[in-house]
Formats: structure tokens, sequence, C-alpha cells
């Protein structure tokens, strides 16, 4: 399961690092269309999006997207149909039911769907991978295509073709199994999303705050720590103790509950003081959004490595929460000193 999300960490990382002074993102009531040229890196989601016009790159995800105008860098989708019959000037990543690819792209391709066309407009670059239940390609792949499908027809060409057939095994997995896995994965990715979501909109809402919080990260990381492990272990201690009374128990509840809402903000805080960090070493500029972005995918990969991921996670949610409890304590102190 942790492939793909590996696949789509990394790829989105590599979309955002060489040039990211701007990110336009793109959204809301269906259908979604980019009608007019937009000279930044895209970001869409919708249940039908459309791409009309040229974009720089674009990362979207959406049940029906169709892609009719020239992409300059790379295209990352992922729907139930996904359409592109345009020019592509980097790499194709697309995962869907039904994917039709009918046009040119200037590096490699990686496919997987169910239904996979490669159209007689599509010439591939440098290598081609697809990954699904069908596949009929028609088109010029300059590199090597790797197929690995139930049915594979080849009207087109390739330099090197390589096929393995995917059988269906009686004795193979239930396909219940399979179904509950792949539900698994999408609610996994779907949580990472959302973390992500949320991070860029508390940044957008409160930047100052969340300037200061993630500044203290770097300033003060050990003092951070130490008070963060010891605050989640007292609010844990004092819940328990509130417990014992019925008076106490809402108390406890409202007390876990901020102590559980200050964990799901602290990874967000130390993703934008780590993403800072990265680009004042690679230069990627000074937008805030996209000092986050890195940093929360930087932080969700090392997360993936065993045995240093859950130990990497909990130095970062202590971390965040301990900065978030001695800026609440500063600010109260403070109150208390000017009344």
């Amino acid at each position: 399961m942790n492939g793909p999300r590996i696949i789509v960490l990394l790829l989105l990382l590599l979309i955002i690092v060489p040039g990211a002074h701007a990110v336009r993102m793109i959204g809301g009531d269906d259908p979604v269309v980019v009608s007019e040229p937009i000279d930044d890196d895209v970001f869409a989601g919708g249940g039908m999006l459309s791409i009309e016009a040229p974009v720089d790159s674009l990362v979207a995800v959406g049940g029906e997207i169709d892609v009719t105008a020239p992409v300059r860098g790379d295209v990352i989708v992922a729907g139930g149909k996904v359409r592109i019959d345009t020019s592509v000037g980097g790499k194709v990543v697309v995962a869907g039911g039904e994917v039709t690819l009918d046009g040119p792209v200037a590096r490699n391709a990686v496919v997987t769907g169910g239904e996979i066309v490669f159209g007689p407009n599509t010439s591939i670059g440098r290598d081609a991978h697809v990954m699904g239940g069908s596949f009929r390609n028609e088109g010029r792949v300059n590199g090597t295509l790797q197929v690995s499908s139930e049915s594979f027809v080849n009207r087109g060409s390739a330099n090197v073709t390589r096929y393995d057939e995917v059988r269906d095994r009686p004795d193979g997995p239930n396909p219940i199994d399979g179904l509950l896995s792949g539900i698994g994965a999408l609610i996994s990715f779907l949580v990472i999303l959302g973390y992500l979501i949320l991070g860029l909109i508390l940044l957008a809402i409160c930047p100052s705050t969340a300037s200061i919080l993630e500044s203290r990260v770097r300033e003060q990381p050990l003092p951070a720590l130490v008070v963060g492990i010891a605050s989640i272990i007292a609010a844990i201690i004092l819940g328990m103790l509130l417990l014992v009374t019925i008076v106490g128990i809402p108390i406890a509840v409202l007390l876990w509950l901020g102590v559980v809402a200050g964990i799901m903000v602290a990874g967000l805080i130390v993703a934008l003081s780590v993403g800072r960090i990265i680009a004042r070493v690679v230069k990627i500029g000074e937008n805030r959004f996209v000092h986050f972005i890195v940093g929360f995918i930087v932080l969700n990969l090392v997360y993936l490595i065993p045995l240093l991921g859950g130990l990497a996670k909990l130095l970062v949610v202590s971390i965040g929460f301990g900065v978030i409890v001695m800026t609440v304590l500063d600010r109260v102190s403070s109150s208390r000193g000017t009344a």
C-alpha cells in the first residue's frame, strides 16, 4: 500500500520544487473549466474537470478529467475517466478507471487503470509503463513499453516491448480483500490530502500565527519536544482523573478533544518549518504555501520508512504540540501582565 503513496508524494515534490514561485489552486462547483492560459503550476479538483487553455503543469483529481490544451510541464491526474488529447512537455502519470492518451508526451508515461488506450496521435519521448485490466496501443513509444495487463492489443510500435500477462488465478486472493485493500489505500490518500488542504487553509487564515509557531520550531526544538511530551502525558492523566466524577467527564472530553486538535495541527506547523529550511538550501522562493507543501511531502515520505518513520512522527507531533503549548502559555502570561 505504501508504494503508490511514495510515487504520488515524490512526483508532487518533483513538480513543486523546480519552479515553485507560484501555485494556482482551482476547484468549486462542477464543472470546473480552465478556459484562460495560466502561467503557473495548477492544482485542480472537481467532479468534472476540463483543461481548455495552456498551463505550466497540472495535478488534478476528479470524476471525469479532460485535458485538451497543451501542458508545458508534467501532468499528474487521478480520476474515474481521464482523457488527454494534447501535447505534454514533461511526464504523464495517470490513474483512472478509463484512461485515453492521444497526444505527444516529451518524457515518460506511467499509466494505471481499468481500460487504457494510447491513441494514434500518441508518441512517448522515452519510456511508458502501463498497468491495468486492458490496454490497446496505437501510438509510438521511443523507448521501452512495459505492459502488465490482462489483455494487450498492440497496433502501434515501440523500440522495446515487454508484456507481462496478468491472469486470474482461482486460488488467488479473495476479490473482497482486494477491494478492501483498494478502499484502504484510497482512504489513506484522502486523509493525507485532507491534512494538506487543512494546512493550506490555516496558513491562509492565520499567516502571522503560523509564522510565529514555525519560527519557534526552528529556534527551540528541544524545549518544545520536552514540553510537548510532558503536556500530552499530563493531559492523559488529568483526563483520567476527571473521569472519576460526573462533573469532570465533560471537562475531560473537552480536554482530550483539545489535545487531539493540537496534535493534528502540530504536524502541520513542523511541516512549514521543515519546508522553510529546505527552501533556504534549494532556493525555491519565498512562497509560504510552497514551503508548507514541500515540508509536508518530505515529512510524509519519512513517515513511510519502517521504524524511523514512527520515531519521526512522534518527534514531529511532540515538538509541534510543545510549540503550541509554549505559545499559548506565553500569551496567557502576557495578557495577565498587561491586566
